[in-house]
């Protein structure tokens, strides 16, 4: 086959119904175990809050890990059967949704303690959890693309990913496609080149944000964002202030605890008013 009919063929194939309801049925899921397990599930550990890195820290960190309230704090993960760290999916016009990666989603806290559920309780609104860990803004992009018109929300309020994050797709042995995030922490070199390069996740996040942007106009949702350099600021501050209390930092001992998400709260407050 010439590449010229090979092209074609392959637009032929992008543009069949059968083709985009394939794709409109991988995407809704967070991650490929979800798509796999389809319902809902409680997990101990997620993430950087995993297992291995909790044993390490009680061997290396014990006085932190006292320090901070995590020696005897059971945490859990009720994700629903999409993948998400919120309730089942429904139309709630009076509702938001937050949306961004491990500062969102809430790694090493209980769900009580994610700025969702704080700004849920404190509006007494819907705050939906759409954050997913180790993600960028192509993840957010997908998950806002597939929600957005279910879920029906007065506004997006987007704690922005970092750009260090890019979600691609692959091919199995199997001819089935899955989702994988690729970054810095990735094993081939050519997957953190693209994560590293400046104009790379300068275009990347032009275009998504402007994709998002488009979304929640199409859907006549707000867009509401706080930019990871705030971000960076509201965390950094909050870390001089309150680094020798309780609940400063997370589980994992790398993700920002309690009060930066107390922080958050008053911070989408300000942007509501």
């Amino acid at each position: 086959m010439k590449l010229n009919e090979l092209a074609l063929e392959l637009a032929k194939a992008e543009d069949e119904n059968s083709e985009i309801e394939k794709v409109e049925g991988r995407i809704p899921y967070a991650f490929p175990w979800n798509r796999r397990l389809k319902e809902p599930t409680r997990v101990e550990w997620s993430s950087t809050d995993s297992a291995d890195a909790f044993d390490s820290n009680l061997k290396n960190h014990r006085d932190k890990l006292e320090k901070y309230g995590w020696l005897d704090t059971e945490i859990y993960y009720d994700l629903n059967s999409y993948g998400y760290r919120c309730d089942e999916f429904y139309e709630d016009k009076d509702s938001y949704v937050g949306i961004g990666e491990c500062f969102t989603y809430g790694t090493g806290l209980p769900a009580d303690m994610s700025w969702t559920s704080l700004l849920e309780k404190n509006i007494q609104k819907k705050v939906w959890n759409l954050g997913l860990c180790t993600t960028g803004l192509d993840t957010s992009f997908r998950t806002l693309l597939t929600w957005l018109p279910v879920i029906k929300p007065k506004a997006v309020l987007m704690l922005e990913n970092s750009t260090l994050a890019r979600e691609t797709w692959y091919i199995d042995e199997n001819n089935e496609e899955w989702n994988t995030c690729i970054g810095f922490w990735s094993d081939l070199e050519w997957q953190q080149e693209i994560c590293q390069s400046k104009t790379e996740r300068y275009l990347n996040r032009r275009k998504n944000l402007l994709a998002i942007k488009e979304l929640c106009d199409m859907n006549q949702v707000e867009f509401k964002l706080v930019t990871a350099f705030e971000r960076n600021e509201i965390g950094y501050r909050d870390w001089e202030e309150n680094k020798d209390t309780k609940h400063a930092l997370a589980r994992d001992l790398m993700h920002p605890g309690l009060y930066f998400h107390q922080a958050m709260v008053e911070r989408w407050k300000k942007e509501l008013e």
